[in-house]
């Protein structure tokens, strides 16, 4: 496997099931050619995460602005001014940073989410120096004329960043979906 995400460098209080992230990284082997990344959610797992010598740090915000109130606690603007903390803190260590954006093809709470929105967020993504994007079915709503529709949109206008595909089975979508994309490269 060339990446794979190891651990998460969340609040020891919020998720202790987590608390061993440092001692989770050390303890593997690597193999060359392989990235090792962490799921990071603030600049003190940012921190922590460097330190523990991950290869990168992996993000997370909500397309929807219901979804991210009711996943973080937070609006999708305080998400960001907290990612580009975290953003700043994994370039100074000279780790390349992946952010995943859940509810991109749609919200259990709001519905369709608007493309106009999802672009805004990869938007100021791209500008804290995000490498790579991750567009998530978060609750397996998409259909492969979606994918197709928003990866049309999206990828022309930001052809630097690398782009993925996060599904779930949800209604035996999965594979369609992911034919789609692949479809769209």
């Amino acid at each position: 496997m060339p990446r794979i995400e190891v651990t998460s460098f969340v609040s020891p209080k919020a998720v202790p099931q987590l608390r061993d992230a440092e001692a989770v990284m050390a303890g593997i082997t690597r193999r060359p050619g392989t990235s090792y990344s962490a799921l990071v959610p603030n600049d003190k797992g940012a921190v922590r995460a460097v330190d523990a010598g991950v290869d990168d740090i992996h993000t997370v915000v909500s397309a929807s602005e219901s979804h991210n109130l009711a996943n973080v606690n937070m609006s999708i603007a305080e998400s960001l001014v907290k990612l580009k903390a975290t953003a700043e803190v994994a370039h100074r260590g000279g780790k390349p940073v992946y952010a995943g954006i859940s509810c991109s093809f749609g919200c259990p709470f709001e519905g369709e989410v608007p493309l106009a929105q999802l672009e805004s967020v990869v938007a100021r993504l791209v500008d804290l120096g995000a490498k790579g994007i991750g567009l998530a079915d978060t609750t397996g709503m998409a259909n492969p004329a979606q994918v197709t529709r928003i990866l049309e949109h999206v990828m022309p206008r930001f052809p630097k960043v690398e782009w993925t595909l996060h599904t779930h089975d949800t209604r035996a979508m999965a594979i369609p979906n992911i034919l789609a994309a692949m479809e769209m490269g």
